[in-house]
Protein backbone atom coordinates (compact mmCIF):
# COMPACT_ATOMS: atom_id res chain seq x y z
CA UNK A 1 0.00 0.00 0.00
CA UNK A 2 2.93 2.15 0.54
CA UNK A 3 4.14 4.04 -2.65
CA UNK A 4 6.51 6.95 -2.80
CA UNK A 5 7.34 8.41 0.96
CA UNK A 6 4.91 11.81 -0.67
CA UNK A 7 1.56 9.32 -1.98
CA UNK A 8 0.53 7.56 1.17
CA UNK A 9 -2.89 7.03 0.87
CA UNK A 10 -4.74 7.65 4.33
CA UNK A 11 -6.87 4.78 5.57
CA UNK A 12 -9.39 4.93 8.35
CA UNK A 13 -9.63 2.61 11.30
CA UNK A 14 -13.25 1.85 10.79
CA UNK A 15 -12.84 1.51 7.14
CA UNK A 16 -9.80 -1.00 7.39
CA UNK A 17 -11.74 -3.64 10.18
CA UNK A 18 -14.00 -4.06 8.12
CA UNK A 19 -12.25 -4.66 4.94
CA UNK A 20 -9.42 -6.62 5.70
CA UNK A 21 -9.41 -10.27 6.73
CA UNK A 22 -8.29 -10.69 10.71
CA UNK A 23 -5.57 -12.90 9.63
CA UNK A 24 -4.01 -10.27 7.29
CA UNK A 25 -5.11 -7.26 8.87
CA UNK A 26 -2.38 -6.69 11.34
CA UNK A 27 0.51 -6.47 8.76
CA UNK A 28 -1.65 -4.19 6.81
CA UNK A 29 -2.86 -2.06 8.99
CA UNK A 30 0.37 -1.79 10.93
CA UNK A 31 1.97 -0.76 7.00
CA UNK A 32 -0.95 1.94 6.55
CA UNK A 33 -0.58 3.58 10.51
CA UNK A 34 3.93 4.15 8.73
CA UNK A 35 1.42 5.43 5.69
CA UNK A 36 -0.47 8.03 7.27
CA UNK A 37 2.36 9.49 9.89
CA UNK A 38 4.34 10.01 6.65
CA UNK A 39 1.90 11.56 4.40
CA UNK A 40 2.79 14.40 5.74
CA UNK A 41 0.33 15.50 8.91
CA UNK A 42 -0.46 19.73 8.74
CA UNK A 43 -3.63 20.79 7.20
CA UNK A 44 -3.78 22.66 4.04
CA UNK A 45 -2.98 26.39 4.23
CA UNK A 46 -6.62 27.17 4.06
CA UNK A 47 -7.62 25.09 7.05
CA UNK A 48 -4.56 25.53 9.15
CA UNK A 49 -5.25 29.06 10.64
CA UNK A 50 -8.40 27.32 12.43
CA UNK A 51 -6.00 25.01 14.40
CA UNK A 52 -6.38 25.72 17.96
CA UNK A 53 -6.01 23.33 21.11
CA UNK A 54 -9.40 23.56 22.22
CA UNK A 55 -11.47 20.08 23.56
CA UNK A 56 -13.55 18.65 20.69
CA UNK A 57 -14.79 15.57 22.44
CA UNK A 58 -13.96 13.73 25.91
CA UNK A 59 -14.26 9.79 26.15
CA UNK A 60 -14.35 8.51 29.50
CA UNK A 61 -11.82 10.98 30.32
CA UNK A 62 -9.49 11.35 27.81
CA UNK A 63 -9.56 14.36 25.34
CA UNK A 64 -9.80 14.95 22.30
CA UNK A 65 -8.53 18.54 20.66
CA UNK A 66 -9.28 20.29 16.97
CA UNK A 67 -5.74 19.92 16.62
CA UNK A 68 -5.44 16.28 17.09
CA UNK A 69 -8.88 15.88 14.83
CA UNK A 70 -7.31 18.42 11.84
CA UNK A 71 -3.77 15.90 11.95
CA UNK A 72 -6.61 12.88 11.34
CA UNK A 73 -8.12 14.78 8.86
CA UNK A 74 -5.53 16.19 6.94
CA UNK A 75 -4.56 13.41 4.33
CA UNK A 76 -8.33 14.21 2.92
CA UNK A 77 -7.49 17.76 2.41
CA UNK A 78 -4.06 16.77 0.62
CA UNK A 79 -5.73 14.97 -2.03
CA UNK A 80 -5.50 16.48 -5.74
CA UNK A 81 -8.26 19.38 -6.32
CA UNK A 82 -10.78 16.59 -7.87
CA UNK A 83 -10.74 14.57 -4.96
CA UNK A 84 -10.27 16.45 -1.65
CA UNK A 85 -13.28 18.36 0.14
CA UNK A 86 -14.26 21.35 -1.35
CA UNK A 87 -12.99 24.21 1.37
CA UNK A 88 -16.32 26.35 0.31
CA UNK A 89 -19.03 23.94 0.99
CA UNK A 90 -18.76 24.51 4.70
CA UNK A 91 -21.61 22.31 5.69
CA UNK A 92 -20.30 19.31 4.18
CA UNK A 93 -16.31 19.62 5.46
CA UNK A 94 -18.15 19.97 9.22
CA UNK A 95 -20.45 16.72 8.23
CA UNK A 96 -16.77 14.58 7.66
CA UNK A 97 -15.09 16.16 10.28
CA UNK A 98 -17.78 14.86 12.70
CA UNK A 99 -17.48 11.67 10.83
CA UNK A 100 -13.57 11.45 11.54
CA UNK A 101 -14.54 12.42 15.11
CA UNK A 102 -16.71 9.50 15.65
CA UNK A 103 -13.87 7.13 14.31
CA UNK A 104 -11.46 9.01 16.77
CA UNK A 105 -13.89 8.77 19.24
CA UNK A 106 -14.20 4.72 18.73
CA UNK A 107 -11.01 4.48 18.35
CA UNK A 108 -10.17 5.62 21.95
CA UNK A 109 -13.13 3.47 23.35
CA UNK A 110 -11.59 0.70 21.70
CA UNK A 111 -8.52 1.01 22.94
CA UNK A 112 -9.38 1.50 26.42
CA UNK A 113 -11.24 -1.57 26.54
CA UNK A 114 -7.82 -3.40 24.79
CA UNK A 115 -6.04 -2.32 27.70
CA UNK A 116 -8.99 -3.38 30.35
CA UNK A 117 -9.29 -6.54 29.03
CA UNK A 118 -5.35 -7.04 28.84
CA UNK A 119 -5.17 -7.04 25.29
CA UNK A 120 -2.44 -4.22 25.23
CA UNK A 121 0.12 -5.13 22.98
CA UNK A 122 3.58 -5.90 24.82
CA UNK A 123 6.42 -3.76 23.85
CA UNK A 124 8.26 -6.42 21.88
CA UNK A 125 5.33 -7.74 20.13
CA UNK A 126 5.46 -3.39 19.10
CA UNK A 127 9.26 -3.32 18.20
CA UNK A 128 8.46 -6.71 16.35
CA UNK A 129 6.04 -4.84 14.14
CA UNK A 130 8.01 -1.89 13.56
CA UNK A 131 11.13 -4.02 12.58
CA UNK A 132 8.69 -5.82 9.91
CA UNK A 133 7.29 -2.82 8.42
CA UNK A 134 10.80 -1.09 8.15
CA UNK A 135 11.47 -4.25 6.21
CA UNK A 136 8.94 -4.46 4.41
CA UNK A 137 9.17 -0.87 3.16
CA UNK A 138 12.48 -1.39 2.43
CA UNK A 139 13.52 1.73 4.89
CA UNK A 140 16.43 1.80 7.42
CA UNK A 141 16.38 2.81 10.57
CA UNK A 142 17.79 6.22 9.92
CA UNK A 143 15.52 6.68 6.91
CA UNK A 144 12.40 6.13 9.03
CA UNK A 145 13.88 8.81 11.69
CA UNK A 146 14.35 11.00 8.88
CA UNK A 147 10.75 11.05 7.45
CA UNK A 148 9.33 11.31 10.70
CA UNK A 149 11.31 14.20 11.81
CA UNK A 150 9.87 16.10 8.89
CA UNK A 151 6.52 16.19 10.27
CA UNK A 152 7.63 17.00 13.63
CA UNK A 153 7.34 13.09 14.78
CA UNK A 154 9.53 10.96 17.28
CA UNK A 155 9.68 7.45 17.15
CA UNK A 156 8.20 7.64 20.47
CA UNK A 157 5.22 9.11 18.94
CA UNK A 158 4.83 6.38 16.24
CA UNK A 159 5.41 3.74 18.70
CA UNK A 160 2.95 4.82 20.71
CA UNK A 161 0.53 4.79 17.67
CA UNK A 162 1.26 1.47 16.54
CA UNK A 163 0.83 0.07 19.79
CA UNK A 164 -2.69 1.15 19.77
CA UNK A 165 -3.35 -0.39 16.59
CA UNK A 166 -2.08 -3.62 17.32
CA UNK A 167 -3.76 -3.69 20.79
CA UNK A 168 -7.30 -2.59 19.06
CA UNK A 169 -6.49 -5.00 16.35
CA UNK A 170 -5.97 -7.97 19.34
CA UNK A 171 -8.99 -7.12 20.65
CA UNK A 172 -11.54 -6.89 17.11
CA UNK A 173 -9.81 -10.87 17.07
CA UNK A 174 -11.54 -12.22 20.28
CA UNK A 175 -14.29 -9.65 20.38
CA UNK A 176 -15.56 -9.71 16.85
CA UNK A 177 -14.05 -12.15 14.30
CA UNK A 178 -14.42 -15.13 16.68
CA UNK A 179 -18.33 -14.59 16.78
CA UNK A 180 -18.46 -14.62 12.80
CA UNK A 181 -19.66 -18.16 11.98
CA UNK A 182 -20.08 -19.22 7.91
CA UNK A 183 -21.46 -22.71 7.97
CA UNK A 184 -20.55 -24.88 5.01
CA UNK A 185 -24.40 -24.69 3.71
CA UNK A 186 -24.55 -21.17 3.35
CA UNK A 187 -21.20 -21.17 1.09
CA UNK A 188 -22.98 -23.97 -1.03
CA UNK A 189 -25.97 -22.29 -1.31
CA UNK A 190 -24.37 -19.14 -2.39
CA UNK A 191 -22.38 -20.76 -5.21
CA UNK A 192 -25.02 -22.33 -6.53
CA UNK A 193 -26.75 -19.30 -7.08
CA UNK A 194 -23.62 -17.30 -8.26
CA UNK A 195 -21.48 -19.98 -9.93
CA UNK A 196 -21.43 -17.87 -12.56
CA UNK A 197 -19.25 -15.40 -10.81
CA UNK A 198 -16.58 -17.89 -10.22
CA UNK A 199 -15.23 -19.03 -13.33
CA UNK A 200 -12.46 -19.96 -14.88
CA UNK A 201 -12.04 -18.60 -18.09
CA UNK A 202 -14.84 -15.94 -17.92
CA UNK A 203 -13.44 -12.60 -19.19
CA UNK A 204 -15.47 -9.15 -19.97
CA UNK A 205 -14.17 -6.22 -21.76
CA UNK A 206 -14.58 -2.89 -20.22
CA UNK A 207 -14.52 0.81 -20.32
CA UNK A 208 -14.85 2.68 -17.09
CA UNK A 209 -15.19 6.03 -16.01
CA UNK A 210 -13.90 7.43 -12.54
CA UNK A 211 -16.24 11.12 -11.86
CA UNK A 212 -14.97 14.20 -10.09
CA UNK A 213 -16.47 14.32 -6.64
CA UNK A 214 -18.53 17.05 -8.08
CA UNK A 215 -20.68 15.14 -10.83
CA UNK A 216 -23.87 13.46 -10.48
CA UNK A 217 -23.16 10.01 -11.47
CA UNK A 218 -26.95 9.69 -12.79
CA UNK A 219 -26.82 12.45 -14.89
CA UNK A 220 -23.70 11.20 -16.74
CA UNK A 221 -25.14 7.86 -17.31
CA UNK A 222 -28.64 9.28 -18.75
CA UNK A 223 -26.79 11.25 -20.89
CA UNK A 224 -25.43 8.18 -22.28
CA UNK A 225 -28.41 6.41 -22.56
CA UNK A 226 -30.16 8.82 -24.24
CA UNK A 227 -27.05 9.14 -26.71
CA UNK A 228 -26.17 12.65 -25.86
CA UNK A 229 -22.50 11.50 -25.95
CA UNK A 230 -21.28 8.04 -26.26
CA UNK A 231 -19.74 6.44 -22.91
CA UNK A 232 -16.10 7.16 -24.58
CA UNK A 233 -16.80 10.46 -24.98
CA UNK A 234 -17.64 10.85 -21.29
CA UNK A 235 -14.64 8.75 -20.54
CA UNK A 236 -11.71 11.65 -22.52
CA UNK A 237 -14.49 14.17 -21.43
CA UNK A 238 -14.99 13.79 -17.64
CA UNK A 239 -12.84 10.61 -16.20
CA UNK A 240 -9.82 10.36 -13.85
CA UNK A 241 -9.63 6.72 -14.04
CA UNK A 242 -6.77 4.94 -16.22
CA UNK A 243 -7.55 4.67 -19.94
CA UNK A 244 -9.49 7.93 -19.73
CA UNK A 245 -7.51 8.83 -22.91
CA UNK A 246 -8.57 6.29 -24.71
CA UNK A 247 -12.69 6.12 -23.76
CA UNK A 248 -11.64 4.63 -20.37
CA UNK A 249 -10.63 1.25 -22.03
CA UNK A 250 -9.74 -1.05 -19.60
CA UNK A 251 -9.07 -3.43 -21.85
CA UNK A 252 -10.19 -7.61 -21.08
CA UNK A 253 -9.97 -8.97 -17.56
CA UNK A 254 -10.98 -12.51 -16.08
CA UNK A 255 -14.22 -12.67 -14.12
CA UNK A 256 -12.08 -13.53 -11.18
CA UNK A 257 -10.12 -10.48 -11.49
CA UNK A 258 -12.64 -8.68 -10.69
CA UNK A 259 -13.65 -6.94 -7.15
CA UNK A 260 -16.91 -7.95 -5.92
CA UNK A 261 -18.32 -4.42 -6.21
CA UNK A 262 -17.60 -4.40 -10.02
CA UNK A 263 -18.93 -7.41 -10.27
CA UNK A 264 -22.04 -6.51 -8.81
CA UNK A 265 -22.94 -4.39 -11.21
CA UNK A 266 -22.08 -6.13 -14.49
CA UNK A 267 -24.11 -9.15 -12.93
CA UNK A 268 -27.32 -8.48 -15.31
CA UNK A 269 -25.48 -6.33 -18.49
CA UNK A 270 -25.04 -7.37 -21.45
CA UNK A 271 -22.99 -6.14 -24.11
CA UNK A 272 -22.95 -2.16 -24.16
CA UNK A 273 -24.73 -1.52 -21.42
CA UNK A 274 -23.75 0.88 -18.59
CA UNK A 275 -23.83 -0.09 -15.04
CA UNK A 276 -25.00 1.79 -12.31
CA UNK A 277 -22.98 3.73 -10.70
CA UNK A 278 -20.81 2.69 -7.61
CA UNK A 279 -17.96 3.42 -5.44
CA UNK A 280 -14.08 3.22 -6.32
CA UNK A 281 -12.23 4.20 -3.32
CA UNK A 282 -14.46 6.80 -2.27
CA UNK A 283 -15.33 7.97 -6.17
CA UNK A 284 -18.61 7.42 -7.96
CA UNK A 285 -17.52 4.93 -11.28
CA UNK A 286 -19.83 3.95 -14.29
CA UNK A 287 -18.83 0.54 -16.34
CA UNK A 288 -19.93 0.03 -19.58
CA UNK A 289 -19.40 -3.76 -20.73
CA UNK A 290 -18.11 -4.21 -23.88
CA UNK A 291 -17.74 -7.85 -24.92
CA UNK A 292 -18.73 -10.96 -22.52
CA UNK A 293 -17.05 -14.60 -23.11
CA UNK A 294 -18.47 -17.07 -21.00
CA UNK A 295 -16.66 -19.50 -19.68
CA UNK A 296 -16.98 -22.94 -17.06
CA UNK A 297 -17.57 -22.23 -13.35
CA UNK A 298 -14.71 -23.09 -11.14
CA UNK A 299 -15.26 -26.10 -8.67
CA UNK A 300 -16.70 -25.00 -5.37
CA UNK A 301 -13.39 -26.46 -3.33
CA UNK A 302 -11.45 -24.34 -5.28
CA UNK A 303 -13.45 -21.13 -4.46
CA UNK A 304 -14.83 -21.90 -1.29
CA UNK A 305 -12.02 -20.17 0.86
CA UNK A 306 -13.25 -16.76 -1.09
CA UNK A 307 -17.06 -17.27 -0.91
CA UNK A 308 -16.19 -17.99 2.78
CA UNK A 309 -14.22 -14.57 3.28
CA UNK A 310 -16.91 -12.93 1.23
CA UNK A 311 -20.06 -13.84 3.17
CA UNK A 312 -18.24 -13.25 6.19
CA UNK A 313 -17.66 -9.86 5.71
CA UNK A 314 -21.25 -8.34 6.24
CA UNK A 315 -21.38 -10.52 9.35
CA UNK A 316 -18.28 -8.82 10.65
CA UNK A 317 -19.62 -5.49 10.04
CA UNK A 318 -22.85 -6.43 12.14
CA UNK A 319 -21.21 -7.59 14.97
CA UNK A 320 -18.63 -4.65 15.05
CA UNK A 321 -21.10 -1.73 14.60
CA UNK A 322 -23.13 -4.01 17.52
CA UNK A 323 -20.05 -4.07 19.37
CA UNK A 324 -18.87 -0.44 19.48
CA UNK A 325 -22.61 0.98 20.23
CA UNK A 326 -22.52 -1.06 23.32
CA UNK A 327 -18.83 0.25 24.20
CA UNK A 328 -20.56 3.81 23.77
CA UNK A 329 -23.88 3.00 25.66
CA UNK A 330 -21.37 2.01 28.93
CA UNK A 331 -19.25 5.26 28.30
CA UNK A 332 -18.68 9.01 29.31
CA UNK A 333 -18.67 10.53 26.05
CA UNK A 334 -19.14 14.27 25.57
CA UNK A 335 -18.91 16.11 22.30
CA UNK A 336 -17.80 19.61 21.57
CA UNK A 337 -17.64 20.05 17.85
Amino acid sequence: MCGKATTYRFVTMRNLVRNIPHQRRCGRLAACLLCLLLAGLLLASAAAAQVTDRIVAVVNGEIITLYDLNKRFAPLMRQDKDKAPDLTDTERLQTMKRQMLDRMVDDILLYQEAKRLHAEASDADVESRLKAILQNNKMTPEKFQEELAKQGLTRTDYVKLLKQEISINNLLGYMVRDKVVVSDDEIEAYYRAHAQDYGSDRRVALHLIILPANMDPQKLRSKIEDKDLTFEEAAQKYSQGPGADSGGDMGTLGWDQLAPAWRKVLASLKPGDVSQPFEISGQQALLKLVADTAGSSKPLPEVASKIREFLAKPKYEQIYNDYVAKLRSKALIEMKY
